[in-house]
């Protein structure tokens, strides 16, 4: 009977990439089992009582969701390895109901291969996985877990991955050689790598399979667009091509298990990678997202993926604005030129193509197992990065949305920076608005590396270590409620009325109008009258220190009504004329001559 590897499970990778064990296995209790990770995992029964080995996990389950759902495999292979005598049990679970037990039988193994075929599941829902049960007298050693099927692969994908990059050689390398090692040695026939080196700092050659492209730091979107042209250079066709971040943790089984259901998966399927994260690994961030205005919201936000049942839902299908491009899969054969993202150098570009593919009818997908770890956002809080923001999140809005919406919540975002003494962010966030107005001219101004580099000298109030400078007792605490201290702090502009002989003293960290805020609050009536903040961040240690400043807010607040008025009133007009460039900005023809690039 011949048969085709769906997912094979594999070893936490050590200090590689340090992933907790429950993402992989369950062994229970953990004190009886040995795990060595270059071999295998073995038993040491003491005593009485059930021993269980699991793989209801976030890499050890086979999703019947997608698998059997959107892939249409009605016939599972279930391939184990290990030798010893147990009770072998395959579940199926849904998330709501609780594990049924599909098939169970005493087994005696020899380190040779043991398979069980599991027919009829077609149409199935939520997650199928193997225990091995253990009592007194039984043992076990384990070696391997896969999935196979007997229905051959309907398509022969080839997958290109593009990889920007820009002076982070340690996640460069560390990713490159993962890929590179773990993937494109064996699938090489099906698989390339394409590292866009927008700092020209990386070395030229890896090896088969790597192609590294220098390229000028036209951003996130000009490292993604470069590999798309690069794409269209070769002379074998792709069909589907991988956007993956540099600033990520691979675990190199994501891209076989996104190969193989490539072979499987037909039409303009998008295949969503979840986004771990990095500072606490069985979270998840999120698997896709929405956007309302100017507002995110996650789909499978901060779920716990040692969770059975979050596991057995993981793929449920959901609406999704977008998918986020640290790591994601389109297909080719009909969207090419129509999947080169816009010039937006960092942020929202991945939302403007979620809601493109959104309106030329592509369907997305998600897959156990296929997810990255990333640095989590709140650990970048850098004021530059919110003119980018501002600036292209409208352009999206102007693109996709009828109504002022956007407007109206940057309106809300900008007044809290200012009311919170964020003046840098929303000096940043103004001259977003203002490069919106000028219209798609502002694009060609000047190179978007010298924007961005003029933008980056000119903060001044740094994402930086703060601990020094705080009194950690203080940090979160608790606030006493009065309406009349709001309504107070409101009427006055959180203080920005006052005079100074009304403020706290805050000449050091132990005065009491030196006060420290997490790094995205908001609210006005904890820092009233309180002419210090530090924004902070407590698992670097990092944030921002913000002081009162008067005459800097009644200036960035005059400059700011002047130019939302002016966007208000003709944002209709706005509205027809970046419509109808955008179609230009999105061109081959644009991209070649914004990097300065010879025509084909």
């Amino acid at each position: 009977m011949t048969v085709h590897l769906l997912q094979k499970t594999q070893w936490p990778r050590g200090a590689t990439i340090s992933a907790p064990e429950a993402l992989y296995f369950r062994a229970e209790p953990r004190a009886s089992w040995l795990f060595d990770p270059a071999v295998s995992l073995k038993a040491s029964l003491h005593g009485d009582g059930e021993y269980l080995l699991a793989f209801n996990t976030f890499f050890g389950a086979l999703s019947l969701t997608t698998w059997c759902g959107a892939a249409a495999i009605d016939s599972v292979i279930v391939s184990l390895r290990f030798s010893g005598t147990l009770t072998l049990k395959i579940y199926e679970e849904n998330g709501y109901e609780g594990p049924a037990l599909l098939w169970e039988q005493r087994v005696s193994g020899d380190g040779n291969e043991f398979r069980v075929l599991l027919n009829g599941l077609l149409g199935h829902r939520g997650s199928l996985y193997p225990v091995f049960s253990l009592k007194r007298g039984d043992d076990l050693e384990f070696f391997e877990l896969a999935y196979y099927t007997t229905k051959p692969p309907v398509h022969q994908p080839r997958l290109a991955i593009v990889m920007p990059t820009y002076r982070r050689e340690l996640y460069a390398h560390r990713n490159i050689e993962l890929i590179r090692s773990q993937v494109l040695a064996s699938e090489n026939q099906r698989c390339k790598l394409f590292v866009i080196d927008n700092g020209q700092t990386l070395p030229a050659h890896f090896g088969n399979g790597v192609e590294v492209i220098k390229n000028p730091n036209f951003g996130g979107s000009g490292g993604f667009a470069r590999g798309m042209l690069e794409l269209q250079k070769e002379a074998t066709t792709y069909t589907h091509v991988l956007f993956c971040d540099d600033d990520v943790l691979i675990e190199p089984q994501a891209i076989k298990r996104l190969l193989n259901l490539l072979g499987y998966v037909s039409g303009d399927f998008i295949i969503s990678g979840g986004m771990m994260k990095m500072g606490a690994k069985t979270r998840l961030h999120e698997k896709s997202a929405n956007v309302l205005g100017m507002h995110f919201s996650s789909n499978k936000s901060n779920v716990d993926l040692t969770d059975p049942a979050v596991i057995a839902r993981y793929d449920e299908s959901s609406f999704a604005t977008f998918c986020g491009w640290w790591f994601v899969c389109y297909p080719l054969a009909t969207n090419a030129e129509q999947l080169l993202p816009s010039p937006f150098f960092v942020g929202w570009d991945d939302v403007e193509m979620g809601l493109r593919c959104n309106r030329m009818k592509m369907r997305t997908l998600s897959l156990l197992g296929v997810a990255v770890w990333h640095e989590e956002f709140e650990k970048k809080d850098i004021n530059w990065r919110w003119f980018y923001h501002t600036r292209n999140g409208l352009i999206t809005a102007l693109l996709y949305d009828g109504s002022r919406r956007a407007l109206r919540d940057t309106w809300i975002e900008i007044m809290t920076a200012l009311l919170t003494y964020r003046y840098e962010q929303a000096q940043f966030r103004i001259e977003g608005l203002e490069a919106v107005a000028q219209g798609s001219k502002a694009l060609y101004i000047q190179r978007a590396d010298e924007l961005h580099q003029q933008l980056v000298q000119r903060q001044k109030n740094a994402f930086m270590d703060v601990s020094k400078d705080i009194i950690l007792d203080r940090y979160k605490r608790p606030l006493k409620r009065s309406l009349i201290r709001k309504l107070f702090a409101r009427a006055t502009m959180n203080g920005h009325l006052l005079p100074n002989w009304c403020f706290k003293s805050a000449r050091e960290p132990s005065h009491p109008g030196w006060v420290v805020e997490n790094i995205h609050a908001t609210t006005l009536v904890r820092i009233f009258r309180c002419p210090r903040v530090v924004y902070y961040e407590p698992t670097s240690g990092r944030g921002m220190i913000c002081t009162i400043d008067h005459t800097r807010y009644f200036h960035l607040l005059g400059r700011f009504c002047v130019i939302w008025l002016r966007l208000f009133f003709s944002w209709g007009n706005l509205r027809t004329h970046w419509r109808t460039e955008h179609p230009k900005l999105i061109s081959s023809a644009f991209w070649r001559e914004y990097l300065d690039l010879p025509r084909p």
